[in-house]
């Protein structure tokens, strides 16, 4: 894990130094950098006075040089083309999660698990095995970086629309296939009502046609609520670790309410029966958030992940819609999985600020060009 965050440290250098002429330190974005290091630094110093509380050491260090990730902001968004990068990556990830899940499927004892749980990908993947959805087995291999496809499968999907080329079908397929196969049901979930939402918002909104667009609607509204049944009541170990967690924290609330208000700081232990032990975050990242930095900072954090979606001028054109729906997905995801606070988190809202900000300045160019 030391040498993927020493890689990730140096890949974060090279690429702010390599778009170093593109950096523009607006008050908006300086204000996203502080903010997350204002909250950081009062939570722990909070914590430190209050002597009784246990820390772990490491973790506070890691959040310290993680929030440096948010350096990206200082890059101008109408300089920079995120796309191309953008598409490399999706491919990268979609890629190897379809290999590697065929290499499980067929040699299952070819090392697989050791490749995946001890070898040199365990930082990027989490060990291979066959996971329950709904009636049928299923060989799932989850890259921790999985839910960013979420944004290049909303815009191929939207550019098929649009252009009706198959390469963006086959693009789209290629990922919808690494998200069925990372084996979570929110990435899988997430995926099919992307896909959904934004053929009923295309069918509304750039096709006009009113009735259809409301009947899909209500199947996608009725396939919603399934959706979230499905994902609330079947059970398995990462239900059960979670519904472990939200108990604990009720708990924790309960007999510590100051936490609500000035949390018990960030690398702080507490103990949760979805693990069985102490453990200073869970996958329940909202409420990691509130335990942390409190209500108060948790507040402040929350509306600069929802940042992106005031920038949205116009929510009838399907691009802007495409784009914002994917980022909420992603914040649904990363509320039941570690992947808020870090550089996947950091990288994600960077991504939807920067396409919407761009998508308004083509709309913007579109209009005056009429």
């Amino acid at each position: 894990m030391n040498s993927l965050f020493r890689t990730k440290a140096i890949a974060l250098f090279l690429f702010l130094v390599t778009n170093i002429k593109k950096m523009d330190f607006s008050f908006e974005r300086l204000f996203i950098f502080q903010l997350f290091y204002i909250a950081f630094f009062v939570s722990v110093t909070l914590m430190l006075l209050r002597t009784h509380i246990n820390y772990d050491v490491q973790f506070i260090r890691m959040y310290s040089t993680t929030f440096l990730t948010l350096a990206i902001f200082f890059i101008n968004p109408n300089k920079i083309n995120v796309m191309p990068g953008l598409k490399i990556a999706a491919i990268i990830i979609s890629v190897s999660t379809i290999f590697f899940a065929i290499l499980f499927i067929y040699f299952p004892y070819f090392g697989m698990l050791t490749l995946l749980d001890t070898g040199g990908f365990s930082g990027i993947f989490a060990p291979a095995h066959y996971r329950r959805f709904l009636h049928w087995w299923i060989a799932t291999v989850f890259h921790r970086a999985s839910p960013i496809l979420l944004f290049p499968l909303a815009l191929a999907f939207y550019s098929f629309l649009k252009t009706k080329n198959i390469k963006y079908m086959i693009y789209t397929v290629m990922v919808c296939a690494a998200l069925f196969l990372s084996g979570t049901r929110a990435n899988i979930f997430s995926g099919i009502l992307i896909i959904y939402l934004i053929f009923t918002h295309y069918t509304c909104f750039t096709k006009k046609r009113v009735t259809s667009a409301f009947l899909l609607t209500l199947t996608a509204g009725v396939f919603f609520i399934i959706g979230t049944f499905l994902l609330l009541t079947v059970a398995d170990s990462s239900a059960a670790a979670k519904e472990g967690h939200l108990h604990s924290y009720i708990e924790i609330f309960r007999d510590n309410p100051q936490y609500l208000l000035i949390g018990q700081g960030p690398g702080s232990y507490f103990y949760t029966t979805g693990f069985g032990k102490e453990v200073t975050n869970t996958e329940l990242s909202y409420l990691d958030l509130i335990r942390m930095f409190g209500i108060f900072f948790t507040i402040a954090i929350v509306f600069i992940y929802l940042l992106p979606l005031f920038k949205i001028e116009k929510y009838n054109v399907t691009r802007n819609f495409s784009i914002a729906i994917a980022y909420l997905a992603y914040l649904f995801i990363a509320g039941t999985n570690p992947l808020l606070i870090g550089p996947t988190g950091f990288v994600a809202l960077w991504i939807a600020y920067v396409l919407l900000v761009q998508s308004n300045n083509e709309n913007r160019m579109a209009v005056l060009e009429k």
